[in-house]
């Protein structure tokens, strides 16, 4: 789970096991050293094979994979600075909520620009050379209606290959195709009732 700066993680019962993620934290520097959420943390994704955490920070317009036993930093990825050269002039991160880890790199849900209305949110999948220390955009999804998702959101690779995309704030959820073709669109009035998605085969009472 996520609290301003920090992660922790449930060790059994009622216990809360704080990770030590401020190892990770030497490459960002805020302006008030006393400041609180100048990270804001929003999105942990434990990637069992890697035995590593990925997560999103919003106000660093960046996503990181961090080692979960000694919470160093692994790398970083930003289109300013980071671990890796951007290759291409596509954004590959920008107030991002999501992240996942997939065999070519990471698919990150980026919000965009919150002042800037005709920006549209999307899901970015994102292919990483990391022994050449490369980045590049391989595609965005954004619905074919832009939403511009300015909290909350979440993009998920479901099993089969398809993306699950929720726009939270604009009360929609898609599961899209490789292709980006729209395999199921659900709209409500809920808005912001909308973060976090997640797909089941099936509900059991």
């Amino acid at each position: 789970m996520l609290y301003n700066n920090m992660a922790a993680a449930l060790d059994g019962p009622g216990f809360i096991v704080r990770v030590p993620m401020s190892r990770a934290y030497d490459h960002w520097f805020p302006s008030n050293p006393e400041a609180e959420d100048w990270t804001h943390l929003n999105g942990l994704t434990y990637d069992a094979d890697a035995d590593a955490y990925y997560v999103s920070m919003t106000w660093n317009d960046a996503v990181a994979r961090i080692d979960r036993d000694s919470g160093r930093l692994a790398w970083w990825l930003s289109d300013t600075g980071g671990s890796f050269e951007k290759d291409g002039g596509a954004t590959l991160v920008h107030q991002p909520h999501s992240v996942q880890p997939t065999p070519e790199g990471v698919l990150i849900f980026t919000r965009g620009n919150p002042r800037d209305p005709t920006t549209c949110s999307g899901a970015t999948d994102v292919a990483l050379d990391e022994e050449n220390g490369m980045a590049r955009a391989v595609s965005t999804y954004t619905s074919e209606k832009c939403l511009l998702v300015t909290f909350l959101g979440s993009a998920q690779r479901l099993a089969g290959g398809n993306t699950l995309v929720s726009w939270s704030m604009g009360g929609q959820l898609e599961e899209v195709t490789p292709d980006g073709e729209v395999a199921l669109r659900l709209n409500t009035a809920i808005g912001a009732g909308f973060g976090f998605a997640e797909r089941v085969e099936k509900l059991t009472r």
